[in-house]
């Protein structure tokens, strides 16, 4: 079984958008990141398909998913909704920097 390194980024970012939006507390942005992740997610195993001649759907929900998960991260308390918050980060930025053709 092959695994994409995209697919692993967006499935852990879905996961880590699930963990913060059951916690207790705010939802409204942890919501916002599991839509976007969510999308993400339908965009990359071909449920749905997103495209714009003037927006740049592969930039855009990355960076959604980069500003949600520093939020999140910057309001957390618990170690869980630190780590989730982290990995929504991390991967959000990962996946913006490789649209944008700085990184890899």
């Amino acid at each position: 079984m092959h695994i994409d390194f995209r697919t692993g980024l967006i499935v852990s970012a879905l996961l880590a958008s699930i963990v913060l939006a059951i916690k207790p507390g705010d939802r409204l942005v942890p919501a916002i990141a599991l839509v976007t992740a969510s999308i993400a997610a339908l965009i990359d195993f071909r449920i749905i398909q997103l495209s714009s001649t003037k927006l740049r759907i592969d930039v855009i929900l990355p960076a959604i998913m980069t500003l949600t998960g520093a939020i999140c991260w910057s309001r957390a308390q618990a170690k869980s909704g630190i780590t989730a918050a982290t990995v929504i980060t991390i991967a959000g930025l990962i996946m913006v920097t490789t649209a944008l053709r700085l990184l890899g």
